[in-house]
């Protein structure tokens, strides 16, 4: 609406995202265990991407990835982990979602393009149309005025009144 900046909306947004995906990805826990813990963030980033745009899934995703690590990944509930797997999983998972990332910002940007063009051309042709109206209501103008002239000069009265 114009009365919240952008980059409030877009932060509450990705922040927003981020905390419910995980919060469901700790619900399921019991049901997955440790496997795939990073499911819901790729989910969260998406939607906020396309709610509010790459810099909303942008912070989606680096809170997503914290969240994850902080409450589902082991130990949970702190960041300490020894496991060289575990690292090398969060750095390819980050990767691989930014990559998605980067496509989603990218299809966004040539959409936005095309609507913009869209809406030039529609411009275009709305200055267009009205030209093409001017110049017909023009050339009427100039039809009536001949025909009148005619009228006038006319000595024959049945030949001026049909003229008029």
């Amino acid at each position: 609406s114009g009365t919240v900046p952008p980059v409030l909306v877009e932060t509450a947004i990705g922040l927003g995202f981020a905390v419910a995906l995980v919060g469901l990805r700790m619900a399921l826990q019991p049901l997955v265990g440790d496997r795939v813990p990073f499911m819901t963030v790729a989910v969260a980033m998406v939607l906020a991407t396309v709610a509010a745009g790459w810099r909303s899934g942008m912070i989606t995703l680096l809170a997503g990835q914290v969240f994850t690590w902080y409450a589902v990944l082991e130990p949970r509930w702190g960041f300490a982990s020894d496991d060289p797997r575990t690292q090398w999983g969060l750095a390819i998972t980050m990767l691989a979602q930014l990559v998605i990332l980067l496509i989603l910002a990218l299809y966004q940007r040539e959409v936005a393009k095309g609507t913009a063009e869209r809406e030039r051309r529609m411009e275009l042709l709305s200055h267009a149309l009205a030209e093409i109206d001017h110049r017909t209501r023009n050339n009427y103008q100039t039809v009536i005025a001949l025909v009148q002239l005619q009228a006038q000069r006319s000595d024959d009265p049945n030949v001026a009144m049909a003229l008029k």
